[in-house]
């Protein structure tokens, strides 16, 4: 929660802190933060298109809302436009198979 509050912009945090209050069975507070790390997410894409990074680490906070749709989307982008020998496709490629 530090590293949120000194540069609440610094996003890679937020996946790791919402599911870490999840597991600790604080789901409505996780939801809380998976909801903040969005738009700025959508940010880091919309300023680089092939941010398969965080296309990747939306997917996983979309997934954890049940946005699995949207959810979706951005693991097919990875799978169509990133390079096939990345951890972030083999990644992206074993997300897909449990959503099928």
């Amino acid at each position: 929660q530090k590293a949120l509050q000194i540069s609440p912009e610094f996003i890679d945090p937020y996946l790791e802190l919402g599911d870490l209050l999840f597991d600790l069975g604080r789901a409505q507070e996780a939801d809380k933060i998976y909801e903040q790390a969005v738009p700025l997410y959508e940010d880091a894409i919309r300023n680089n298109r092939k941010n398969f990074s965080a296309r990747l680490t939306l997917s996983k906070v979309l997934l954890n809302l049940d946005r699995k749709k949207d959810a979706r989307r951005h693991l097919e982008t990875i799978l169509r436009d990133g390079d096939p020998a990345s951890t972030i496709v083999t990644e992206a490629r074993a997300i897909m198979e449990t959503l099928t």
